[in-house]
């Protein structure tokens, strides 16, 4: 100035940049469950808007990650702080809402025979299954073909997942492969009037009876306790026990006899 004062000595910068930032966005369009974030990537720092065509300049703020809850689709652009901008192609990403819901067959219970168990299979639905009670559900086997069922109590755990990742609740099935038929146990309690015929199975199977007749059917009548004969001529009690396999034992049989008439006396 006129007293001979000097400032400092400054500098500007001045940088034209007309690159467009690069733009990675992930994963690929496509159909997801709900929640999958939708991430955007750059080599500098952007702003981003969804645009309903390439060549819009007004659009929806949205941030570099984005959960998704329902349909999102139209053009990501970034726009770095000079304002060059990339846009990317066409993007549409849709959130699976269908409920997956395995199916096996057949349905869980007690059966006397071999069984192969299957699961609904289709295109659009994988199923994994353990016969393990405790193995964490990334260890289960992807099912492919029917698989049989071991001998005895077998608690079936599986789950289905579609082609979008959505996994269903782990379902459980409980099936009794048992093929040995029940035995009928009796107890003989004697009176003086009357005999008890106590029966029993160990496998508390279902027993039904008959007195004086010739076969015991599902009609018959279901043994419920205790049967009383009184000693009365003859008497046979025949029963059958069915366990919930349907296997039957071989027909029990018991006979009483009893002579109630007293002596004649003859004179002559």
């Amino acid at each position: 100035d006129d007293f001979a004062n000097k400032s400092k000595i400054t500098s500007i910068q001045y940088v034209l940049d007309q690159r467009p930032p690069s733009l990675s966005i992930t994963p690929n369009s496509g159909l997801y469950p709900s929640g999958t974030v939708v991430r955007l990537k750059t080599d500098e720092k952007c702003r981003f808007l969804l645009l309903k065509t390439p060549g819009d300049t007004i659009g929806t703020v949205i941030t570099d990650s984005i959960p998704l809850k329902k349909e999102l689709s139209g053009y990501i652009a970034a726009i770095d702080r000079c304002g060059n901008r990339n846009v990317s192609e066409y993007v549409k990403y849709l959130v699976d809402t269908a409920k997956v819901v395995p199916v096996i067959s057949p349905n869980e219970g007690v059966y006397k025979l071999g069984q192969k168990i299957s699961f609904s299979n289709d295109e659009a639905i994988d199923v994994f299954y353990s016969f393990d009670p405790v193995q964490p559900a990334e260890w289960f086997i992807k099912y492919n073909k029917p698989v049989n069922l071991p001998y005895g109590t077998t608690v079936v755990r599986f789950y289905g997942k579609n082609r979008a990742g959505t996994s269903s609740e782990i379902f459980r099935a409980k099936f009794t492969i048992d093929t040995i038929a029940p035995k009928i146990v009796s107890r003989i309690g004697k009176g003086p009037d009357a005999d008890t015929v106590i029966l029993s199975t160990r496998d508390q199977s279902e027993i039904r009876y008959e007195i004086n007749r010739i076969s015991v059917n599902k009609e018959s009548p279901l043994y419920r306790g205790p049967i009383v004969i009184a000693h009365r001529g003859k008497a046979i009690v025949r029963a059958s026990a069915r366990d919930d396999a349907g296997n039957e034992s071989e027909m029990f049989k018991w006979e009483g006899k009893w002579d109630m008439k007293p002596p004649v006396i003859q004179v002559s």
